[in-house]
């Protein structure tokens, strides 16, 4: 028997523990960026800043990161969600472009977009274009654009209060959901049509194939990951393909990747214990 009176101190690895047989291990990991992650952007810089960088683990099979330009867009460290400051848009044709790439034609599978957004208007979140793929507030409210789509996740939900909110819109299967800080949406879509583009070029802050419908306000932590859907997280016991669903979900709390507890088996496999206990206790 185990008692723990007040807690145990974890130090992360780089790497799972060695697999032992019949037992499992707790280990402090990195996870939010791997081979998956095909865009990740921190939106750090200087005050007024025009660099921009992609420091996701899996673009281009790891190879290299994307170049993200920018064109109006800077960074400022006034108001920002994590790191040292957000990308702010004017709202003056300001916007980020990544250049075409394979890495962003998702097809049929599963992906995941979130972002952290602050704005009292409207525009484009992330973008290819229409009718390829774009993620967008309108009238306030969260709206997806991609193979036969073209309508709002949630009728009623809006996002443009002037302050911070955690955007996440996520295909699974034939199902694609909105979530707004942590809470699903209620409007989901049901499609099997291909989606997304390695021709059209990936805009942040305007429309992908026009320079049109510019977001005025502020964006922060940018990821894009093909190939899983991120949300909504599954129990301790599940995964991506069974499993109970869990009920939401609590936003991440730093930047991408964040350290967290793990059980790791002698098959190397890993589950991720706060996901289970906030099941359990929240």
């Amino acid at each position: 028997k185990l008692q723990i009176d007040s807690g145990i101190a974890l130090k992360e690895q780089s790497s799972a523990p060695s697999a032992t047989a019949d037992y499992a291990k707790l280990a402090a990991l990195e996870y939010g960026n791997d081979t998956y992650t095909k865009l990740l952007c921190h939106m750090d810089g200087s005050n007024d800043g025009t660099s921009f960088s992609d420091v996701s683990a899996g673009a281009n099979g790891g190879a290299s990161n994307h170049t993200v330009t920018a064109t109006g867009a800077v960074t400022k460290t006034a108001t920002y969600k994590f790191g040292t400051a957000s990308a702010y848009f004017a709202g003056d044709d300001d916007y980020l472009e990544i250049p075409a790439d394979a890495d962003f034609n998702v097809g049929t599978g599963n992906w995941t977009f979130e972002c952290w957004v602050n704005t009292s208007g409207n525009g484009e979140l992330f973008s290819m274009g229409h009718p390829d793929f774009r993620i967008l507030l309108e009238s306030g409210k969260l709206k997806f654009v991609g193979g036969d789509q073209d309508s709002y996740l949630g009728n009623s939900t809006t996002f443009n209060d002037g302050a911070w909110h955690h955007v996440v819109v996520v295909r699974q299967g034939t199902n694609i959901t909105g979530y707004k800080d942590g809470v699903a949406l209620p409007n989901y879509m049901t499609t099997s049509s291909s989606m997304g583009s390695s021709s059209n070029v990936v805009r942040i802050g305007i429309r992908g194939d026009e320079l049109t419908n510019d977001l005025t306000g502020y964006i922060d932590e940018v990821r894009f990951d093909v190939g899983v859907a991120r949300y909504p997280p599954y129990s301790w016991w599940g995964d991506s393909t069974s499993g109970a669903l869990a009920t939401g979900f609590d936003p991440q709390g730093a930047a991408w990747p964040v350290s967290d507890i793990f059980a790791v088996d002698s098959g190397g496999n890993s589950r991720r214990l706060s996901q289970f206990w906030e099941e359990v206790v929240g």
